[in-house]
């Protein structure tokens, strides 16, 4: 038996980020608040959705500082249409 005396890595997982709508008072503050999150919680945050580098909360001059916080990650569709391509999956 091993005994480790590193803990597991936490993730937080933030979804859907391309649907907050910045012209509402609460998605004006969503940046803020992601920043917050991001800033004091003991985890490593992950921010998900569709088309973020392009649109949405990285976009405008305040988006460009944010993008500057944030390593991303471009992905594709999984792939689905064979049998080890769904095992995989």
């Amino acid at each position: 038996m091993t005994c480790s005396t590193t803990p597991a890595p936490t993730f937080a997982l933030v979804g859907e980020i391309h649907s907050i709508v910045f012209h509402t008072l609460n998605g004006a503050e969503a940046p803020d608040q992601l920043k917050y999150l991001a800033e004091h919680i003991d985890a490593t945050v992950v921010h998900i959705g569709i088309d973020v580098a392009t649109q949405g909360l990285f976009t405008g001059i305040s988006g460009r500082q944010i993008a500057g916080r944030f390593s991303t990650i471009t992905t594709g569709p999984f792939a689905n249409t064979t049998t080890v391509e769904r095992d995989h999956w």
